[in-house]
C-alpha cells in the first residue's frame, strides 16, 4: 500500500442531488433559466437538472462547466434554496 493512500477505504460516496423543490422553487428556476442573466440561467439549469437525478458529472458536461462548481451550487441550493444561487 501506497503512503498517503491508507485512508482509502475503496467505498464510493453516494452521488450528490438536491432536496426535493417546492412548487414555488420550481416555478422560480424555470423562470430564470429564460433570463438574459447567463449566470442564472446557468444555476437554474444546474438544480432543475438535479432534480431529474442527473448526477454532478453529467450535468457538467450538459450546461458545459466543472464539475465542482455543479457541487458548490447543488450545496448552496441545498443550505439556503434560490437565495443561494445570487452571485
Amino acid at each position: 500500500m501506497q503512503r498517503g493512500l491508507q485512508w482509502y477505504t475503496g467505498v464510493m460516496k453516494p452521488p450528490l442531488f438536491i432536496r426535493p423543490l417546492t412548487d414555488e422553487e420550481r416555478t422560480q428556476l424555470e423562470a430564470d433559466r429564460r433570463t438574459a442573466d447567463v449566470f442564472r440561467v446557468r444555476r437554474a439549469q444546474i438544480v432543475l437538472a438535479s432534480a431529474r437525478r442527473l448526477s454532478p458529472k453529467p450535468i457538467a458536461q450538459l450546461v458545459g462547466c466543472s464539475v465542482q462548481t455543479v457541487r458548490n451550487v447543488i450545496h448552496a441550493f441545498n443550505t439556503k434554496s434560490v437565495e443561494g444561487l445570487a452571485k
